[in-house]
């Protein structure tokens, strides 16, 4: 690089640049910068090793040898993966090889995303609840738990764990047929299968406890058998499976359905129907396109819970109220974002910005910026609320096909800079993914992130609180799950008071409740909210201001038995019982033994005379726990109300005989 030309230095500075942003924050250590802050939590000897290594990788390109270098690593790589008759045998034995590391280095915590919520959730045996959203994935993680020989946590972790490891197995043999199909040119070739498999993303195949692996490779599916279709111009029923096999599993790929109405025009009879009836395929998509943005508008102002997937543009949120679409926070999220899940995507875009005029327009360029448009749109409006200041899990899909993109950009005068550069952006790639899984599969590393993670962002870490200071005390670490309970004391003043008008209420003391009323700043994206505003008009006889509320709260809290609970009595209240039945069903299906819910299911009908039911829930209760005096009650009032008194006898003797007293009410909502 004695007379280095301008496109290989503006590359080389990018590299250089992003080596040294990695070590920004060990000078900054409360920026925000928890895409590539690793080197705070790793041991000291990290920072050493990265420092050698980054001087090393600089060093390199100034070399006539590193070319050599590049050329042998294509060569060798294209060889034994895309080109020899039994490269079968080499694919399977490097996903092999990645499938031993999954399992011996899998996540040893599950801090990142709602790992210990969903470990719970699986082995809870009252009952599981399903997110709508994600109905596909959670009913397969059931079928798989419901085949293992014990049903504990220990299961419910093993569970999301073969999901995660099959997920990478599945998800590195996809990468490969993508840079096989991709490119015929064995530099790009080698680069897709750097870019793919050097991640942050890979931190998913590690046991990762989440609903999100199996999305990573049903993306890269779709991704393969879209090319495929661009390419033979036959697959669109493969790539149209695939596509709803993950709708199935998770409605967030949906963001990804403009790109197959791309492919089913782009090729074959979609083509030739696009090119004869531009106008009116135009149209239908128009109309389409807008009954949907329609849906979507009609949603979002009616439903709490879907408005609140979304990202505040002018006024942000209660809990935080700086964090809007265009705040910096909110774009430094995204640029960390990125930086995570592609580290060398800036070195890409100087690329094809310094050799702009040599790019040629494909239809698998188009495909694929359509397919990043939506994972970027989708990066952009969606509100990074549970856990982290970016739930980087729910965002893995958004960089894979813009770094794509920008490899098969790539023109053939950049060819050359990029093997001159390779040996470097591969250290690069090796040293940004080791140190985030380092981070991440390392319990002490990985308690300090989280840590850090929930002082970056307050507001938007409660959950994450809780899960650290459960974590201490399950861990025997009382004086830091302490240390946790005064963080929450001290900064979630709403919470905390919330809490204590529940107890005022549930004590009778109203005017305690109302006094913290006055101080709790409203939060209408909070369940916990609205319940509390449910039981303070339930008990001031407001009933239609209860409704409102209870309902408001179910929005937000979709899997809450109480919430139901609390619905069905305030229909019962107003005499109606029907709707008071089907609100208490719907408890009863998230809990089927919850002993209130099934008290008053029989109550509601004992109240309609709907004799069978009653008879039904009050002998659950009775066979679930003999001494339950409240079901011989309900089966007294229930015989005497049929004038059979032999039997109502019979049954207030049992509940006398079982200690009852004289007076039994049903409870109010709490």
């Amino acid at each position: 690089m004695k007379a280095p030309n301008r496109v290989l230095s503006g590359a080389y500075l990018i590299l250089a640049g992003l080596f040294v942003l990695r070590i920004v924050p060990l000078f900054l250590p409360e920026s925000r910068t928890w895409g590539f802050n690793q080197l705070l939590f790793l041991p000291e000897w990290w920072t050493y090793a990265y420092l050698a290594l980054s001087v090393t990788a600089l060093i390199l390109p100034f070399y006539r040898f590193t070319d050599t270098i590049g050329i042998k690593a294509i060569k060798t790589i294209n060889r034994h993966v895309f080109e020899i008759p039994h490269r079968g045998y080499f694919r399977i034995g490097m996903v092999a090889a990645m499938l031993f590391l999954f399992i011996l280095f899998s996540t040893p915590t599950h801090f990142l995303g709602d790992g210990y919520q969903m470990i719970a959730n699986l082995s809870e045996q009252a009952g599981q609840f399903f997110k709508w959203s994600e109905m596909g994935t959670t009913l397969l993680q059931s079928s798989i738990y419901s085949l293992l020989s014990d049903s504990n946590e220990t299961a419910a972790l093993l569970t999301f764990r073969i999901i995660s490891w099959g997920s990478g197995i599945l998800s590195i043999y996809l990468y490969v047929l993508i840079a096989r199909i991709i490119t015929d040119n064995p530099l790009k070739r080698l680069l897709v299968l750097m870019v793919l498999i050097l991640s942050g993303s890979l931190l998913l195949f590690f046991g990762y406890v989440e609903n999100y692996p199996l999305l990573q490779a049903i993306y890269a599916a779709f991704i393969y058998f879209g090319l495929r279709r661009l390419h033979t111009g036959r697959g669109l029923l493969s790539v149209t499976i695939v596509f709803f096999m993950g709708l199935f599993l998770h409605l967030q790929v949906a963001m990804f359905f403009p790109a197959l109405i791309y492919l089913g025009l782009a090729e074959g009879k979609g083509n030739r129907l696009h090119v004869h009836y531009k106008w009116m395929v135009f149209a239908i998509l128009a109309v389409i396109g807008i009954a949907l943005l329609g849906l979507a508008v009609y949603t979002y102002r009616t439903d709490l819970s879907f408005a609140g997937h979304f990202m505040p543009f002018l006024t942000g949120k209660a809990v935080a109220p700086g964090y809007t679409v265009f705040s910096l926070p909110h774009l430094l999220d995204i640029g960390n974002e990125l930086l995570l899940l592609s580290p060398a995507i800036m070195v890409f875009v100087a690329l094809l910005i310094a050799e702009r005029k040599e790019i040629r327009m494909t239809k698998t360029a188009w495909f694929l910026i359509i397919s990043s448009l939506g994972g970027l749109l989708f990066l952009l409006v969606i509100d990074p609320k549970l856990s982290m200041p970016r739930d980087w899990d729910l965002f893995s899909l958004s960089a894979l096909a813009p770094t794509l993109l920008l490899v098969h950009l790539l023109p053939e005068t950049s060819h050359h800079i990029m093997t001159r550069l390779l040996p470097s952006l591969g250290l690069y790639l090796l040293l940004a993914v080791g140190m985030f899984l380092s981070t991440a599969l390392n319990t002490k590393a990985s308690l300090d992130n989280i840590e850090y993670i929930i002082h970056l962002d307050r507001g938007k870490s409660l959950s994450s609180l809780i899960c650290l200071r459960d974590f201490y005390r399950k861990h025997d670490m009382p004086a830091r799950a302490d240390s946790v309970n005064m963080t929450y004391y001290f900064y979630y003043p709403n919470d905390r008071m919330i809490k204590e008008a529940f107890d005022a209420l549930a004590v009778g003391d109203v005017g305690k409740a109302e006094r913290l009323l006055t101080l709790i700043a409203p939060d209408k994206f909070n369940s916990h909210y609205h319940s509390l505003l449910a039981t303070y008009y339930y008990i001031k006889g407001n009933l239609d201001s209860a409704l409102y509320e209870t309902k408001a709260a179910i929005q937000l809290g979709r899997y809450s038995v109480d919430l139901y609970r609390k619905l069905g009595l305030i229909h019962l209240a107003r005499d109606r019982f029907d709707d008071a039945a089907s609100a208490l069903r719907a408890a009863h299906a998230i809990d089927p033994h919850d002993e209130k819910v099934i008290e008053n299911l029989a109550a509601v009908f004992l109240a309609s005379q709907q004799a069978d039911s009653v008879a039904y829930y009050s002998n659950q209760l009775i066979t679930a726990d003999s001494g339950h005096t409240q079901g011989y009650v309900l089966l007294y009032s229930l015989y005497y109300q049929l004038n059979q008194s032999d039997s109502a006898q019979k049954y207030a003797e049992l509940y006398y005989r079982f200690g009852g007293s004289d007076s039994v009410q049903m409870d109010a909502p709490q």
